[in-house]
């Protein structure tokens, strides 16, 4: 669950494929922020939501004047102990970092790979403004590092930047040099555009090249566990029963959207950042399973990954019809193919989720008990087993080899638990 922030959509740099472009290139206006509505809309969402992530969201929020962000800032900061930002960066400057360490601030960077590849951001039109975003986007990136800033990254996948395999091949390179300064944790989501624009659409990935992308990198971020993107991590993830950790995996209401809702200027409720521009509301009733409904009756009727995916975002459908299912469809579904077969090869005997026949939840027995008492497939099971162990006031005894426990091995054939 996701709680955005969204004060304004005024942005201060000119991206190609901005699916927001319609407002947030446009000349913007500072709009009557009412801190106090906000603020409440917070804490009661707070209510039934605890553990929420809460993210000041925009257009480009460090573009604000620097009183309404710290306004921002401490109201999530006093309602949930930490916040976040999703942010470009260009406007980064000593009084934002400082704000990031006084409110617990965790950084979400929009940049889509090195500079060579990360050429539709910025001022894409004019040589000489993107020469100066550049080279202070990645100058700002490293003072994220130096100050011990809690930093992620949203790549944009498109033509440039993953459409060959030496794009690729930089990509990795790029992967391996945040991981190195400490950045271990990203998504990469594909290029869409709800207008279906030319000049946008002739950078948008097909989903054939979309899939052969998503391969390449599941590939190499499973040669690298240290590093926790999505959504190759995330089809791990719901493969193995675990709570759905990416929206897009996710049932989505359009009109009353739980994976992520919005607090827009003066408080009242809209869905997610993806349907900001269309201005809608949120229903306050609960969310509908209508896309649900009409999908598997339609075009995912009988898809083996129908558990798991649920038909994609419902803003990537075509011409953002959400009673259709993604246009990267094929894409998901060769993900979902190769991290079955990678899990396969781990653990032959394993069924996965999409394989479990009943609704386990709704009828009490959760196979899936075991992962699910873990956050994350990806991190931090040590600590968690030793939190379990002390809770259970259980004790363990290093083993000796040759040993289960205290009992011989014998046979490796029949150790009693490889029936």
């Amino acid at each position: 669950m996701t709680i955005l922030i969204i004060p304004w959509v005024g942005c201060n740099i000119r991206c190609k494929y901005c699916f927001s472009r319609n407002l947030t290139h446009q000349p913007q206006k500072i709009p009557n922020i009412k801190l106090y509505r906000i603020e409440k809309t917070l804490r009661e969402l707070l209510k039934s939501r605890k553990g929420a992530d809460v993210v000041v969201h925009g257009g480009e929020p460090l573009a604000l004047p620097k009183y309404l962000l710290e306004a921002l800032f401490k109201i999530a900061y006093d309602a949930n102990g930490r916040t976040s930002i999703q942010t470009n960066l260009y406007a980064l400057d000593e009084d934002h970092i400082e704000m990031f360490k006084k409110y617990n601030v965790s950084v979400g960077v929009s940049i889509d790979g090195p500079p060579e590849l990360n050429i539709l951001r910025g001022f894409p039109d004019d040589p000489k403004l993107q020469k100066v975003y550049i080279k202070k986007v990645y100058e700002n990136l490293d003072k994220l590092v130096a100050e011990k800033i809690s930093t992620s990254v949203i790549a944009v996948l498109h033509k440039v930047n993953a459409g060959t395999a030496e794009a690729r091949e930089k990509m990795k390179k790029w992967f391996i040099e945040l991981a190195d300064k400490g950045i271990t944790q990203g998504r990469t989501n594909p290029l869409f555009d709800p207008f279906e624009s030319p000049n946008v659409v002739k950078y948008r990935l097909t989903p054939e090249e979309l899939a052969v992308a998503w391969e390449d990198f599941f590939r190499f971020f499973m040669e690298h566990p240290g590093m926790y993107w999505s959504p190759y991590k995330d089809v791990i993830d719901v493969m193995l029963g675990q709570s759905v950790s990416v929206c897009v995996f996710g049932r989505c209401d359009v009109f009353a959207s739980e994976a992520a809702i919005a607090i827009y200027p003066d408080g009242t409720l809209g869905t997610c950042d993806r349907y900001y521009g269309f201005g809608l509301i949120r229903r306050q009733d609960p969310p509908l399973r209508l896309r649900d409904y009409i999908l598997q009756r339609t075009e995912c009727r009988g898809c083996k990954y129908w558990k798991l995916c649920r038909g994609g975002c419902p803003m990537e459908a075509p011409e953002g019809d959400w009673r259709r299912k993604t246009y990267f469809c094929k894409a998901y579904y060769r993900l979902f193919e190769v991290a079955e077969k990678y899990l396969k090869s781990l653990m032959p005997n394993i069924v996965l989720a999409h394989e479990v026949d009943y609704d386990w939840i709704n009828e009490g027995h959760d196979p899936f008990k075991y992962i699910r008492y873990m956050r994350s497939t990806w991190r931090g099971v040590s600590g968690r087993l030793r939190l379990y162990r002390e809770e259970k006031r259980e004790t363990t005894k290093p083993r000796q080899s040759g040993f289960h426990g205290d009992v011989p091995h014998g046979d490796w054939t029949n150790h009693g638990d490889s029936g």
